[in-house]
């Protein structure tokens, strides 16, 4: 079974022939930032305006992706997710074509990321968190116990304790207003000062 390294390789080849302007996020963000965990998928956005459909689709199946240009074409449409599995391997890629303004604002921000040896384009740090705060707005009258045990909650704490120091507070902070996310941020900060007291 043909391994990771192996699925990105591949991947960049595909991001670089068919000139998207595309950002990693997800769990292959994270682990950029410090956040260990496992993934069998690579989750990315790509900039859907002025893309050959035709072209992306050829590349992505020279490449061992298992590519419809139908099923790209109605997930642009649509604004939906596509997943594309890889042939050669057990790993996938979930792409998003970038529709609301939160995808926007993270491939304009992208960044070089390092993930195995590659340097590919990621999220930022700042919108790597807004996009965690984002999928968590609707758990935040929960309790806390039951917030921990959401995977988007548990990346952002560990991602914000770890590099709250690398971080452009600045851009943060408007970004935080900016998606109406102060409320689930204030939520968080104090689930992390309360495990610290734990501690």
């Amino acid at each position: 079974m043909i391994g990771f390294n192996s699925v990105l390789k591949r991947l960049i080849q595909v991001l670089e022939k068919s000139e998207v302007r595309y950002a990693v996020v997800g769990a292959i963000a994270g682990i950029n930032y410090g956040r260990t965990r496992t993934t069998i998928d690579i989750d990315l956005i790509i900039d859907p305006s002025g893309i050959d459909i035709l072209n992306l689709s050829s590349i992505l199946s020279a490449q061992g992706f298992a590519a419809d240009s139908e099923d790209i074409k109605s997930a642009i449409n649509e604004g939906s997710h596509l997943t594309i599995f890889d042939n050669l391997s057990s790993f996938w890629l979930d792409i998003l074509f970038a529709k609301r303004e939160l995808e926007t604002v993270t491939l304009d921000r992208t960044v070089d990321i390092k993930i195995a040896n590659f340097k590919i384009k990621g999220a930022s740090l700042e919108t790597y968190l807004i996009s965690k705060l984002y999928f968590m707005k609707d758990i935040v009258n929960e309790q806390n116990a039951e917030i921990l045990e959401y995977k988007d909650v548990q990346d952002f704490m560990a991602v914000y304790v770890l590099q709250k120091d690398n971080l452009n507070e600045i851009i943060f902070l408007e970004l935080i207003d900016r998606f109406g996310l102060r409320k689930v941020f204030e939520v968080i900060l104090n689930i992390i000062e309360s495990v610290r007291e734990w501690k």
